[in-house]
């Protein structure tokens, strides 16, 4: 695998030695009619293999569709997502980059470029770019997730709070996917006031069910702050939920006993 891996990377370096820093400008080159398709099929399939996160033969759809028609920049795009998704952060930077030297108008690619940065720990990049994306298309709530979850990291959570509020507002519906909220955390530590956020805001939107897993999920990680739920306005839409009250009952008793 990884030496299938190191082909596409000195494959795909050809396509990026446009420039020694930044995002690079690069000149679009000539192609026939027959060869924009022959490429888009190949793109096809690799969008069949990325919607099953099979991302190695994605990878592969995508290099190849590439150097048939490197023009494209959602093949670069979507190389850059499948690069990071297998782990390899560089030829993700660059891929991505790639796609913005194509079109520095595409504000998806400024998305996944921040994802790609909050994977290797850079959260100020990460914001930056984030915001990027969010400055050029600011209704879309997959930005203010993404955006949420670098202030959750950095353990900034009114920001946290407020960029997560947005994406809500925006899409009731944007962190009903566990998927949503799973942007690899470069610290790989679980955080119990991380949990105790996303707690809040699925708690004020009336999803008992979320609230509850990730209250869980901040007892299990060490959060030792129960009382904070008794005078958060957040929890006021679900108190009297049935279910709801019986766990927070049970919680606290747990946590009264606790040695």
């Amino acid at each position: 695998m990884e030496n299938r891996l190191g082909l596409y990377g000195s494959v795909f370096s050809v396509f990026l030695l446009v420039g020694n820093c930044g995002i690079p400008k690069v000149v679009r080159v000539p192609l026939t009619p027959e060869k924009i398709q022959q490429s888009a099929q190949l793109v096809r399939e690799g969008d069949q293999f990325f919607t099953r996160k099979e991302f190695y033969p994605a990878l592969g759809k995508y290099v190849e569709a590439a150097k048939i028609n490197p023009n494209n920049e959602y093949t670069f795009n979507k190389m850059g997502i499948s690069y990071s998704a297998l782990g390899f952060f560089g030829e993700a930077e660059q891929a991505v980059k790639r796609s913005l030297a194509l079109n520095d108008k595409y504000f998806y690619a400024y998305n996944n470029l921040g994802t790609v940065y909050f994977a290797q720990g850079d959260l100020g990049k990460a914001i930056h770019y984030f915001r990027t994306a969010i400055k050029m298309a600011p209704k879309v709530a997959s930005f203010y997730v993404n955006l949420g979850q670098v202030y959750l990291e950095k353990n900034d959570f009114p920001k946290a709070m407020e960029a997560l509020r947005q994406a809500k507002k925006l899409d009731p519906a944007v962190m009903d996917k566990d998927s949503s909220l799973m942007i690899p955390s470069p610290r790989g530590k679980p955080n119990p006031e991380k949990s105790y956020s996303l707690a809040r805001i699925f708690a004020a939107s009336g999803d008992v069910e979320k609230t509850i897993k990730h209250l869980q999920d901040a007892i299990r990680y060490g959060f030792t702050h129960l009382e904070w739920v008794d005078s958060e306005p957040d929890f006021d839409a679900i108190r009297s939920n049935t279910d709801f009250a019986l766990f927070y009952s049970e919680a606290r008793l747990k946590y009264r006993a606790a040695p």
